[in-house]
């Protein structure tokens, strides 16, 4: 019965390991910001592909397996998977920006071509 519940006993487990969750993920919402500007821009010059494939990427490459690793085999809880999303937040905004100063969308932009053609 408690494997089923996720190891929440009562009211105050829940209270508890919100209380992990909420430091945990606070930590990474200036990656979270960073990467929302970062990928909102691109996708308003067109360049729409890359920052799918760089959330797609993330999600999979890093986030997923970092927080099943953290979980199955550091026996982490609720913190361990934050903290996997929060790493990958770290990595999108890294991704995101490099990618967005990088350029090449503006020089498209200026001929009138579609990044994504």
């Amino acid at each position: 019965d408690k494997v089923a519940r996720g190891g929440i006993q009562g009211p105050g487990d829940v209270i508890a390991q919100g209380a992990i969750a909420l430091r945990t993920i606070a930590v990474f919402e200036i990656a979270y910001g960073i990467t929302a500007v970062f990928a909102g821009g691109l996708r308003g010059v067109g360049a729409t592909r890359e920052p799918f494939y760089i959330c797609l990427g993330s999600m999979w490459l890093l986030r997923i397996p970092l927080a099943l690793f953290l979980l199955k085999f550091m026996n982490g809880g609720i913190g361990a998977v934050w903290l996997a999303m929060g790493l990958d937040l770290v990595l999108r905004a890294i991704l995101m920006g490099y990618r967005f100063h990088r350029g090449s969308w503006e020089q498209k932009l200026r001929k009138g071509e579609n990044n994504d053609d």
